[in-house]
C-alpha cells in the first residue's frame, strides 16, 4: 500500500543513519501497529481475489460442460431428424404399392389380393408406430436441448455478471447458443458481453443491432431500406443481412433457398408515400416438419420487426418482384401471398 512505502522508505533510511546492516525489517512492522493493520489488510484482499478467481473458474468449467452437452443433443436430434425421413419415405414407397395391388385388383384372387393388402398395412402400422416414437424421441430430445440452452444462457450470464462484479476485466463474446458458436472468454479486456435477448419462446442474439438496423430504415428520412433476420440454431435468430438503402432486388438475393427468413422492408409507393411490409420467406427446400415447428413463433418474430403496414408471405423467389410486391401489398389486394 501506498502508505506502507513511507515505513518502508524511513526504515531504509534510518539503516543508512545508524550503518547497521543487521537492522531487521520485521522488527519496525512488527513494532508498528498502523503497518501491522496495512498488512493484514493486503492479506484479505489477495484471499477475496483469490477466491473470486476461483469462482469464475468454476463457471468456466460449468459453461464448457454444458457445451459439450448441446453438442450431444444436436447429434442426437440430426440422427432422428435423418431416420424420421427414411422411414417416412419408405411409408410413401409402401402406399404407392398397395395402390398399385388395388388397381390390379381384377386379374387376381379375392384371397390372394386381400392378404397381401393386409401384410401391406401391418407394415404400415408398424413403421406408423415407428414414426410416433421417433417423434416422441425428438421431442424429448428437444426439451433436452431447450433446457441445455437455457442452462448455458444461465451460466453465461453468471460469467458477464461475475466479470463485472469482480473487475476481472473479461471480455465474453459469442451465444450461448450452440449453433452460434462456442463462447470464448479471454483476459485483459474492457469489451462488454455480446446481448442475448428472449422474447417469447425465441433467443434473439445480438438484439442491438437488429434494433439498430431497423430503426434506420423507420426514419423519418427514409425512403426505402431492409433488415433480414434468420436462425442460427432451432430457437435462436440473429441479423444476418441489414441495407439502409436497399430494395426488394437487393433483399431477392438474399434470400436462401434452404431457410425460413424474416424481413422489414420499406418501400416506396409514390414521390411522397412509403409502406413498411413484413416478409417471410419460406425456402422450398425447407422441409414439412421444419415448416410446421417454426409456423409458431411468427408472433415472437414480429416483435422485434416492428411497427409495419403489412403483411406478406414469399414462397417463389422469381415472382418477389417490386411490382409484385406493391400490388400484393396493397390494401385493396385480398391476399397476402407471393407464390
Amino acid at each position: 500500500p501506498p502508505k506502507g512505502h513511507k515505513y518502508i522508505y524511513q526504515i531504509r533510511s534510518l539503516r543508512m543513519d545508524t550503518q547497521d546492516p543487521s537492522l531487521q525489517l520485521d522488527q519496525y512492522i512488527l513494532a508498528d501497529p498502523e503497518i501491522q493493520v496495512l498488512l493484514t489488510q493486503l492479506h484479505s484482499t489477495e484471499e477475496a481475489a483469490h477466491d473470486k478467481e476461483h469462482q469464475l473458474r468454476t463457471l468456466e468449467h460449468t459453461y464448457t460442460n454444458l457445451q459439450s452437452t448441446l453438442i450431444h443433443y444436436q447429434m442426437e436430434h440430426q440422427s432422428l431428424v435423418e431416420s424420421n425421413a427414411q422411414v417416412a419415405n419408405r411409408v410413401t414407397l409402401l402406399e404407392q404399392k398397395i395402390e398399385e395391388t388395388r388397381h390390379d385388383i381384377d386379374s387376381r384372387s379375392e384371397e390372394h389380393q386381400g392378404q397381401e393388402i393386409k401384410t401391406l398395412q401391418e407394415e404400415i402400422a408398424a413403421l406408423d408406430k415407428q414414426i410416433a416414437e421417433l417423434e416422441a424421441q425428438a421431442r424429448e430430445v428437444d426439451n433436452k436441448r431447450a433446457s441445455a440452452e437455457a442452462r448455458a444462457a444461465t451460466a453465461h450470464k453468471q460469467l458477464a455478471t461475475k466479470a463485472a462484479s469482480g473487475n476481472f476485466n473479461l471480455e465474453i463474446s459469442g451465444s450461448p447458443n450452440l449453433d452460434d458458436g462456442p463462447v470464448l472468454v479471454s483476459p485483459n479486456s474492457a469489451s462488454s458481453p455480446s446481448s442475448l435477448v428472449t422474447i417469447g419462446s425465441l433467443l434473439f442474439y445480438q438484439v442491438e443491432k437488429i434494433n439498430s438496423s431497423v430503426k434506420k430504415i423507420l426514419s423519418f428520412n427514409s425512403y426505402g431500406g431492409w433488415v433480414l433476420v434468420g436462425y442460427t440454431g432451432p430457437k435462436t435468430l440473429m441479423l444476418q443481412h441489414s441495407d439502409p438503402d436497399g430494395n426488394v432486388q437487393g433483399l431477392q438475393e438474399r434470400l436462401d433457398p434452404k431457410q425460413i427468413q424474416y424481413s422489414l422492408i420499406r418501400i416506396r409507393i409514390d414521390a411522397t408515400k412509403t409502406r413498411d411490409i413484413f416478409i417471410v420467406w419460406t425456402g422450398p427446400n425447407v422441409s414439412l416438419m421444419e415448416r410446421g415447428r417454426k409456423s409458431t413463433h411468427l408472433a415472437d418474430v414480429k416483435q422485434i420487426l416492428s411497427p409495419f403496414h403489412t403483411y406478406l408471405t414469399v414462397k417463389n423467389k422469381a415472382s418477389f418482384t417490386l411490382e409484385n410486391v406493391v400490388r400484393i401489398s396493397s390494401p385493396t389486394s385480398g391476399s397476402h401471398e407471393i407464390d
